[in-house]
């Protein structure tokens, strides 16, 4: 996996200006089928979780990819697709690009933890990012490791799961278009 240097120079480009466009993840690639999304989100949560040191003001990444990733593997593992959480996120960004609201809660009043439940998935702990507006899932990461909940929730060591969904509005008056969620999750 090349993503290690790329991943690297990406998030320490520019006052935050983000860009994990990488040589192994080609910008626009994955976006359009659900498997070669998760491949890429899969290539981005993990290449994050085992490169930025913490999201303490800004993301930190490692001076020393090499020596220090070592260490927080043992400390995050890597995450794993997971249709169940998928389904979760699928339902929840349907549900938003439909209403055009964009919020944890669901119109229909749910919670994450309601619509994992829906699905069966048996967990230990949950958690939810939310994005809208990126059209591309690069976007919706940097926008999740500007915010430091979002960004400790990518981060945090007790997520060993993941589903994601990427859902376009069908309104053209929808002002966010697109919208991501990523739901984390731990199994019993």
């Amino acid at each position: 996996m090349r993503i290690d240097g790329s991943l690297r120079a990406a998030l320490t480009a520019g006052a935050l200006g983000l860009s994990l466009a990488t040589a192994a993840v080609p910008a626009r690639a994955g976006d359009g089928s659900e498997e070669a999304l998760r491949t890429k989100a899969d290539l981005l949560l993990n290449g994050v979780r085992q490169q930025v040191a913490d999201c303490e003001g800004r993301p930190r990444v490692l001076a020393s990819a090499a020596v220090d990733s070592g260490a927080l593997a043992t400390q995050r593992p890597p995450l794993r697709w997971n249709a169940q959480l998928g389904e979760a996120a699928t339902r929840h960004g349907d549900a938003m690009a439909r209403t055009r609201i964009f919020d944890h809660v669901g119109t229909d009043g749910s919670t994450v933890r309601e619509r994992v439940d829906a699905t069966g998935y048996r967990w230990q702990v949950i958690g939810e990012n939310l994005a809208a507006g990126h059209p591309r899932l690069e976007d919706a990461v940097v926008g999740w490791l500007r915010s430091s909940s979002h960004c400790a929730a990518l981060l945090d060591p007790r997520f060993t799961e993941f589903g994601l969904s990427r859902t376009d509005s069908a309104s053209p008056n929808d002002a966010f278009g697109t919208y991501w969620t990523l739901v984390l999750g731990r199994p019993r």
